[in-house]
């Protein structure tokens, strides 16, 4: 994974979203990394992981679609 503040940004939000799912007893504890993981290895991201923010703004945009992204695939697994 490259590394970039957009990056950790996609990961927090993912995160946050998987971990409430578990904790919702929603998605195993497993898949909290597997969600996290393909959110970041989306096409949606790729170009922009390895990038910093140009905006607060860009970062609430990509933390948005992240957070959709994940709903989108446990929606998809579970």
């Amino acid at each position: 994974m490259k590394e970039g503040t957009i990056a950790t940004n996609i990961l927090n939000a993912t995160n946050e979203v998987a971990v409430a799912a578990f904790l919702e007893c929603r998605i195993p504890f497993t898949a909290i990394s597997e969600i996290v993981e393909d959110v970041l290895n989306l096409g949606n991201f790729a170009s922009e992981l390895g990038r910093e923010p140009s905006c607060l703004e860009q970062l609430h945009v990509m933390d948005d679609l992240a957070r959709k992204e994940a709903d989108l695939i446990m929606k998809k697994r579970y």
